[in-house]
Order: C-alpha cells, then structure tokens, then sequence
C-alpha cells in the first residue's frame, strides 16, 4: 500500500544530450512536419497514411519495415505522404503484460525505465537515419513527451487517453499533428471536446512546472469503432454523422444565421450562431433536443453564452444580426441564447424545470431560469474578495441568480496542488460563503479534485469544516426554498448588499464585505489567511490553530443582531472583532426572525419537511412564510403550491402559525412545528436542539401559541 522510490530518472534535456538529432535530421523533420501540417490543414491535397504495427519492441525489425518504407513512399509522393508506426508505448487495459520498449527494453528481462527511455530515443533516431522518415508515436504517458518531441512528426492519442485532462492539455503545447481517437464508448461530445481541449491554451503543471501552451491547431480526430456497455464492438461516427455537423453550420449560414468574426477555436472555421434570428434558435434547440434532452437531463451547464470575440475589429460590430448590427444588440446575446433554450424546453414539457448554467447575463435573464457564475476565477485571497464585491453588484442589478467557483478554478498560486495546506485555508473558508449563496457549488480546474476527502479525514481541520457546512446548507432548505419563492412571487433577490435592507445607515451604503443572506442572515466572509502562510516557492505551511485569529464584522444600525453561533444578542451600528476558528464564519441573524430548521439529509427530498424545528430570534416582531410545492415542474404556475404564513408578536411572546394557503398534489396534511426560541446556548449554531419550549401538531389550521 505504498509506493517504493527505485531512480530518478534523467531529464529529457540530459538525454537529449548524450543521445542528439543530427543538424541535416533537423532539417528533415521540419520539412516532413510542414507538409505534413499542409495536409491537415487543407493546403494540400494529399492523403496521410499512419502505418505500421501497434507495438515497437525491436529495434532491428523496426528499422527494416520503416526502412522499407522508403522506395513506398516515393512511388506514391504524389498521392500519400506515409508516417510510420513506432509506438514505444503499449497500452494494456488491465495494466499487466509487457508495457513496450520505453518500460522494457528487453522483453526478457525486468522493467528500466532510464534504458527504456534510450532505447526509446535512439530507436526513433535510427529509423529516421536509415529511412528519412520522420515517425508517429502513440502518448500513453504525457510525461515523456519531452524524450522525443524534437524527433516525432505525429503523435495518436488512445481511446482510453483523449478522455484524461492531462493527455488533453498536454497536446495544447504540440507544434506537431495530433490525432485523437474516438474513445472507447463513441460518445460523439467526448471526441469532439478532447479536440476542442487540445487546440486551447492552457496553464497547468507539467512535470514539476507551472506552463503555459498555445494550443494546438493541428490537432484533429482519428475515427476508430466503439464498444457498447455490453462489450460488443460497434461501428460509429459514420460518415452521415459528420456530414450533420457541416450541413447545420451550411443551412445556419444560408439564413444568414452566422457571425462572421473570429472566434474560439481560432483559426477554425468555427462561427457564432445569431440567437436573434428565431429560425436559428429553433435549429440550436432541435439539435440539443435529439442529441441531449431526450437522453434524460436534469439542468444544462450552458457555460459561455456569448462568444469568444478575438481579435477584435470595430467593422465586426457592423457585422448584421436579425434584429439589426451587432454594436446594437452584443450585450443581449445571453439573454436571446438562454432565451431559446428555456423556451424551446417550456414548450417541449413541463414536467421538469428548466435550470440553465451559465456565465454571461443581461438584465431580465433571469426570466430564463438562468443561474450565472463568475467564470474560471483564480484561487487567491484577493480574488475571493473581489468576488464578494462583484455578487453584490450583480444582484443590485435585479438579478438574484449568482454564484462563485468555491475555492476559486485555477490554483497555480497553490502549485495545482490540492494538498497544499494553505489551498486548504482558501478552499475552507471560500466554502463556509458558499452555504450562504444562491447556489453551493464547486467547480475547479485540473488536476486539483476538490471532493471533500481531498481534504483529509474525519478529524482533520479542513475536512471537518467542509462538512460541517455541507450538512449547514442542506439544514437550510426550507429557508432557501421558501426565499427562493420570495424572488419570484415578489421580484425579490437572494444576496442583498446591506443598503437594501438599511438605507439609512450611512455606513453600509458602499460596503462590500458582508450582505444579507435572504431578509434575515447577515453573513461577514473570512477573506483573509489566518492560519497557514506561503513561501517563495508557493508551498504551504500551518501556523498554531490554537492561536484564534479575529476579523472585524459591523452590525448596522436600526436592528439588534443575534449571533448564529452563540446565541449572543448585539446591538446595531457598531463594528465588533469577532473570533474565527478555522470553522466559523460570522454569521449573524436579525433579531424578529423566524427560520425554519430542515433535517440532515443527504439529498434535498432524501425526508420530508414534516417535523421542522422553528427558531425564533427575539427582540422584535417577526414574520415568515413557508412555501411548498412539488419540486420540479410548472404545477405551481397553476396555483399547485402551498404557504403558511407564520408571525411572531415579541411583546406578547406569542407565535401564530396561520391557515394552510393552497394545495397540490402530495402535501403535507398534517406535520409537526418544534418552537424554541434562541437565546445563549438554547438553538444555536449548526446542530439538532434537544429541547424545545414547545411542539405542536399542525394539521392546516390556525394555531396560537404562548411562549
């Protein structure tokens, strides 16, 4: 169960170095690799033949069918340019078996990888020496990439590799060809992203270092069969498949329903569809309908639904749409994209919501069922509290839907390194903000996995803390479902800045470092390192956790705040530095609230909200209403849905549950209320109280209670 260390290997520069490409070499492969390129890109016209056997394992009969080879390929230079087979690298499923020459040189013998790697190099140096031709490799390992990348002229990528980030991102640096296979299932979305994935730049780790690529243009699909999830080979991709692709961009362009500017991929041929024009919304939604929706979906992950403008020329903007140039209306294609999608859904069932995942807006796009997130941000400190400001301008904007990669996309201030003590100190306290967001959700760029057991163990500081708000968020779901009502029966928003609900307080007027969460949760960020510091170099180190760090929280004027932890009352318009171990965020609750406390679940309808604990924050009057419907359709657009309407008179300390307001189909009849009311030590923090000041059956009807 460990791993045992056995050499270094050498760097592809030492080998490189005692094992050399000739100058007149040099100029070989250049020459092969730019007709080569001609070919994929269209320039020329001939054919490219991969050729030869699956596995390279001796150096003496690879050297002789490539050399034979030779006198091939000039008698058909005019029609093929032939790039023979040395793969050096074997592939095996299940892992055992001989791995190729690069792990073994000697069949016979046990695993080198130092030997493997030279006899790699100094086979592909032969064959091109005695043949002048320059050789495909298959990259099973992206690591040894840099052993031979001055000797290949075409690289395959396997069924199995083109669904692995790293292979992916690792071709994004080739300045050669490279050919994807289809992976093994023929999932047509999985081809076509790994392609897409490669001809981007990217910045990752690679071998030890932070990099940059540039993408690469040249890379390109290689079409192979399939296997069904019962073993059965397949034929796929045929040639109607593709045909599709080109004749949809073809009809698109005859209606005049493409924009002609650069876009992402670059250099591509790849163009905007204009989602003004109703006939290319149709089109767009009937081939995501066919290809996706019928499959059985629960919500789309839209992501950019704006194009990547390059290269930016103002006579693009002159560029027609259907509703006039694209200076008039850029700015609205979000909202016009979401738009045919929500309503292109609406009008196929109603049965499931339309939830649509995106990072472009426009005002109103919220009538679109559109959630937007910020985008790939970076994992910094700093990042983080520039997020804060920009989630409160976003809803002062009208529009309630917004979230932020938790812990940030990319860590390269963290080494890509997940196990970085300090990423966990971000990554904690970015997490505890987003249990009080519209939408809780983790998103984050590879290699770095974020799944909670990333983070250590039970016991272990950061996993407790991400826990502990998880299981917070989930207890949260009556308030956030019956808030989430609110926005959209009374046009209301979810993360309000603290000049909404206290215009008065001059204080608060620009204030972008804490919010209201719903009317009731004011919710102060720890946007600051406490508890770990970097070196130079970026690795992480832990400080004494013993030692409780603070950070300043200001209570506005004109409300008593009650402290969600401890249940202390605080008076408002005064700026106080609250303590926060590694697990607290402050969290303060309006005192005159009513919150309605959900079971520990895993899943939202994992139990029904039939023995809900009410929590009351006294102090001042308090309302609140509890809405219920049947969770995923349009049945309450018909008036399916329930509210209880529930008040809290602080002088008198009494508390009235109203009426049952509607029905639908599966309501709850009868159920269960545990009051308590919150003071120190009595209904704090994030757990189950075990006592409560009084339960009470709830059958519908109106009941008083004295408290």
């Amino acid at each position: 169960m460990s791993f045992t260390f056995l050499n270094e290997l050498p760097s592809p520069a030492e080998i490189k170095q005692n094992y050399p490409l000739s100058d007149k070499l040099k100029a070989l492969k250049k020459e092969r690799d730019a007709a080569i390129s001609a070919v994929i890109t269209g320039a020329d016209s001939r054919f490219l033949v991969i050729i030869g056997p699956c596995s390279a394992d001796n150096e003496d009969s690879v050297c002789d069918y490539v050399s034979r080879l030779t006198s091939i390929q000039e008698d058909v230079a005019d029609k093929l340019i032939l790039i023979p087979r040395v793969y050096t690298n074997k592939p095996r499923t299940t892992g055992e078996g001989y791995k190729g020459i690069a792990s073994q040189p000697d069949p016979e013998k046990a695993p080198d990888m130092i030997e493997g790697l030279i006899a790699m190099r100094k086979m592909h140096i032969r064959a091109i020496e005695e043949s002048g031709l320059t050789c495909a490799d298959e990259m099973l390992y992206p690591e040894n990439w840099g052993y031979v990348e001055d000797l290949l002229s075409y690289v395959a990528i396997g069924a199995r590799s083109v669904e692995d980030q790293q292979h992916r991102l690792t071709v994004s640096g080739f300045d050669v060809a490279s050919g994807m296979k289809n992976p093994t299932s023929g999932d047509f979305s999985v081809m076509l992203n790994s392609v897409y994935a490669a001809q981007h730049p990217h910045h990752f780790v690679y071998r030890g270092y932070e990099v940059e690529t540039t993408g690469n243009p040249l890379t390109h699909v290689v079409l192979r069969g399939a296997v069904s999830k019962h073993g059965n080979t397949t034929q796929n991709y045929h040639y109607e498949d593709l045909i599709r692709l080109c004749e949809m961009y073809q009809k698109m362009d005859s209606l005049k329903a493409l924009l002609h500017f650069e876009t992402w991929p670059p250099k591509a041929g790849v163009k905007p569809y204009d989602p003004f024009n109703p006939t290319a919304r149709d089109m767009y939604w009937a081939e995501m309908k066919k290809n996706i929706f019928d499959l059985g979906m629960d919500g789309w992950w839209l992501d950019s639904t704006e194009p990547d403008h390059l290269e930016i020329k103002d006579k693009d903007f002159d560029t027609p749409t259907y509703l006039g140039s694209f200076r008039r209306v850029h700015n609205a294609f979000p909202l016009m994209s979401n738009k045919g999608v929500y309503e292109h859904q609406r009008a196929t069932t109603s049965d499931k919501r339309v939830f649509l995942l995106t990072r472009s807006s426009f005002l109103g796009q919220q009538r679109y069922a559109s959630h937007s997130w910020s985008g790939d941000v970076v994992s910094t400190w700093e990042v983080m509290k520039k997020q804060l400001a920009a989630g409160l301008n976003y809803s002062l904007c009208g529009i309630p839907y917004w979230n932020t990669d938790l812990g940030g996309f990319f860590a390269w201030k963290y080494n890509n390194n997940v196990h970085n003590i300090a990423y966990h100190e971000l990554h904690v306290r970015w997490y505890q903000w987003g249990a009080f967001q519209p939408i809780m959700r983790s998103h984050n760029s590879s290699p770095v996995a974020v799944e909670i057991y990333q983070f250590g163990k039970k016991g272990d500081w950061a996993y407790d803390a991400l826990e502990k708000y998880t299981h917070l968020r989930y207890r949260l779901l009556p308030y956030l479902y019956s808030t989430s009502w609110e926005v959209t029966n009374k046009a209301g928003s979810i993360i309000r800045p603290l000049m909404m609900d206290f215009p008065k307080d001059k204080k608060v007027l620009e204030m972008d470092t804490e919010y209201m969460f719903g009317r009731n949760f004011l919710v102060r960020p720890v946007t600051d390192s406490l508890y770990t510091w970097q070196d130079d170099k970026q690795n992480g180190y832990q400080k004494n956790m013993n030692k409780i760090g603070k950070t300043d929280v200001y209570l506005p004027a004109g409300a008593q705040w009650i402290d969600f932890w401890t249940g202390k009352s605080l008076k408002g318009g005064q700026t106080i530095q609250r303590e926060v171990p590694i697990d607290i965020m402050p969290v303060y609750v309006r005192a005159g609230s009513i919150l309605p406390w959900g079971p520990a679940v895993q899943y939202s309808t994992e139990k029904k909200w039939d023995n809900l604990t009410l929590r009351i924050y006294p102090g001042a009057d308090a309302e609140f209403t509890l809405y219920e419907d049947e969770f995923d359709n349009y049945n309450y657009e018909k008036g399916a849905y329930t509210t209880i309407a529930m008040k809290w008179n602080d002088k008198d300390r009494t508390l009235t549950i109203n009426d049952r307001q509607g029905n639908y189909k599966g309501m709850l009849k009868n159920r269960k209320f545990n009051i308590i009311i919150v003071e120190p030590g009595k209904g704090c923090g994030d757990g189950d109280a075990t006592t409560f000041d009084q339960s009470v059956s709830y059958r519908g009807k109106r009941v008083d209670l004295k408290l």
